[in-house]
């Protein structure tokens, strides 16, 4: 086996192509748009060199595995450590060619005196396509999440990667009774505790923009991976998902007096758009996509967050009800919400409580880069 550096627009082209034989023949991958990833690749590898790319290469020279890596700090590790962060693994499945991209890599970042590697996860687009796959293999991913083959985990495992914490999601499917009677609970608890719930106003996005964000930051007891992200941090989210965003779906809940309180964000399910294009953006795939976006049937909520003082009293009822009723209307058969940290118990029990069930679990993987795990 022979590991080598990515370092020319050539390497990028054939970085990003390979997954396609990883996946070949597999009915639920979604592939990458791949003119998209490759400029972005050509900018932090070549231009910027703020990630490595590397690629493992057999005997007869076909290639059996990539990987892409930077480093950063991590509020989860000891003294926010700084960090190597892993993301784009793919890999034949074979321990051999696992083993010598895993030990380049770490043998770099213990160069450089970094101590710990985890992954998948990038620094540069956190909640895109976040974790390794571990359960819920038999389902298509929905946007922006993750899907791997089922040999995976057991690569990471065998080399010495250790489960950092996992990321669950949860399904709900909406149907007329359960929006009623979550609706009775719904205004039941709007009534008592003085709230009620909004849809985002395209005409007054700047104020709802500042509303979700100062939920995010109040939600001081939400257990998230990364810190909130600014207002003009997520404007610029909202700038960049234009086009996928449905002001049906994203919810601010706010007391009579006008305070935000919580928030609920979910996004049409465009992955499906996606799969039809196979990764492409010639005329003819967007064409497919002009066909395939009207058929859309699921939805992500990617972001939920309640202030404290307004946990437990049925805040998240209320948006899911709101949210559930929406997406009946508009024919969407499937609501997949997450991904949250498995120790992030009061969404995990509100969405049970709203009649979410557990769907697919996502592994965040860690290890020393010299090798064992760091004492929690």
């Amino acid at each position: 086996m022979q590991v080598k550096t990515i370092n020319d627009k050539k390497g990028i082209k054939r970085f990003v192509a390979f997954a396609d034989s990883i996946y070949k023949g597999d009915a639920n991958y979604v592939p990458f748009m791949k003119k998209d990833l490759t400029k972005t690749l050509e900018t932090l590898v070549l231009k910027e060199k703020s990630y490595t790319a590397l690629m493992v290469f057999g005997g007869d020279g076909a290639p059996q595995g990539r990987i892409l890596f930077t480093v950063g700090v991590n509020k989860q590790l000891p003294d926010k450590a700084r960090c190597g962060y892993f993301f784009l693994f793919e890999c034949v499945n074979s321990q051999e060619a696992a083993n010598a991209l895993f030990a380049e890599m770490n043998r770099r970042l213990a160069a450089t005196g970094v101590e710990y590697v985890e992954g998948a996860y990038w620094p540069f687009d956190p909640d895109n396509r976040r974790g390794i796959l571990v359960k819920g293999f038999e389902f298509q991913p929905v946007i922006f999440t993750s899907y791997n083959p089922e040999y995976y985990p057991e690569l990471l495992e065998n080399f010495g990667f250790e489960k950092h914490f996992d990321t669950l999601t949860f399904k709900m499917e909406p149907n007329e009774k359960q929006i009623e009677r979550h609706t009775r609970v719904s205004e039941y608890a709007k009534k008592r505790y003085g709230y009620r719930v909004d849809k985002m106003n395209p005409s007054q996005i700047d104020r709802d923009i500042k509303d979700v964000q100062q939920i995010m930051a109040e939600a001081a007891t939400e257990i998230i991976y990364q810190d909130a992200p600014s207002v003009d941090e997520i404007r610029h989210i909202v700038s960049q998902w234009k086009n996928f965003l449905d002001p049906d779906f994203i919810l601010i809940a706010r007391t009579n007096a006008g305070r935000p309180v919580g928030a609920v964000m979910a996004i049409p399910d465009y992955f499906q758009v996606f799969k039809a294009m196979k990764g492409k953006t010639t005329l003819p795939s967007l064409l497919k996509f002009i066909k395939a976006r009207k058929k859309i049937d699921a939805v992500r909520a990617m972001l939920q967050f309640v202030v404290p003082d307004f946990q437990g009293k049925g805040v998240n009822v209320s948006l899911y009800t709101e949210l559930l009723a929406s997406a009946r209307k508009k024919g969407i058969r499937l609501i997949e919400a997450g991904t949250m940290m498995e120790n992030n118990t009061h969404p995990i029990e509100a969405l049970k409580t709203a009649g979410g069930e557990l769907f697919k679990v996502y592994r965040i993987y860690y290890m020393k880069t010299g090798g064992g795990a760091y004492e929690r």
